[in-house]
């Protein structure tokens, strides 16, 4: 634990520096015990209260691999909260709130939140319930309704040892006990289950046979692909129907966000006097980018 926070420490005090002050503001959010238990104080530093979700949100722009860690990092952010805490208010006592350095600072800061903000709200502006369903029916008509199985297969290498295998069924052996026993392929250990899948995701010798089976039916004949000689068997059938509005709508909202935001930036461009020289730059030769220029500057 000692070694991850340690490791987590650079990370959790970026995230700290970036964290927007709404966290504080919405620690009195909600209503009494329900509030206080979602939003318990896990700090209190020279008489201030740092709650949970404040230190949730200094967690947000970590890469995804420690946030996956959150519960494990938790007490390495919540030092990072409390040392930011004593950091501004040692700054404050120090007069630095007029201190042109920290003046500049603040003002690009606020030039990029206002930027951020701006873009953001032109983002959700074009990205509208008629767009929303629009990509909806783009991704129904990429995704029909399948028809699936599921299957069970015997893989040996020699076609009389798979017909020997069915005269057994035939007989009444066990299907799953046949596979364990005798299965060369990677799913004999589970009974030679292959799970539930398309006519796309097995060979077409194997796919055609095991959707010519009814359900609890096994092939008659050995079916042979490049992978040996197979005893197939068909334990259901269903059809899969594509994932609904409600469930694809964030995916969907995300997708054209992403769309959008250089739409959003693109237009910015039209009709502004906007000139680059990349080619300037050191290291950079000519051919590695002509520039960009805007409609002002033609």
């Amino acid at each position: 634990m000692h070694v991850l926070r340690t490791k987590a420490a650079g990370l959790c005090f970026a995230a700290v520096l970036a964290a927007p002050a709404m966290a504080a503001a919405q620690s009195g959010s909600g209503d009494g015990a329900s509030a206080e238990k979602a939003n318990p104080v896990v700090a209190v530093v020279n008489g201030e209260e740092i709650r949970f979700q404040e230190v949730k949100e200094s967690a947000k722009d970590l890469p995804p691999q420690y946030q996956k860690q959150f519960n494990r990092i938790f007490p390495a952010l919540l030092d990072r909260v409390v040392d930011m805490r004593l950091l501004g208010a040692k700054a404050k006592d120090a007069g630095l709130a007029q201190d042109p350095e920290v003046k500049e600072r603040v003002a690009e800061a606020r030039k990029q939140i206002m930027s951020q903000v701006y873009l953001e709200r032109k983002r959700e502006e074009r990205i509208t319930d008629a767009r929303l369903e629009k990509a909806y029916k783009d991704y129904r008509k990429k995704n029909p309704p399948r028809d699936q199985v599921r299957a069970r297969h015997i893989l040996v290498k020699k076609e009389d040892k798979a017909q020997n295998l069915i005269d057994q069924l035939d007989g009444g052996a066990d299907f799953v006990k046949l596979a364990k026993e005798h299965s060369t392929g990677p799913s004999g250990k589970k009974g030679g289950d292959l799970g539930f899948f398309g006519r796309d995701k097995m060979v077409e010798p194997f796919t055609k046979a095991a959707f010519k089976l009814d359900s609890g039916e096994y092939t008659s004949e050995p079916v042979k692909t490049q992978f040996g000689w197979h005893v197939i068997k068909v334990e259901d059938k269903r059809r899969k129907e594509p994932k609904s509005f409600a469930e694809m709508k964030p995916q969907l909202r995300q997708q054209l966000r992403r769309q959008v935001t250089q739409a959003v930036l693109d237009d910015m461009r039209k009709g502004e006097d906007v000139k680059t020289f990349p080619e300037r730059a050191p290291g950079v030769s000519a051919g590695q980018g002509s520039g960009q220029q805007g409609a002002g500057s033609q």
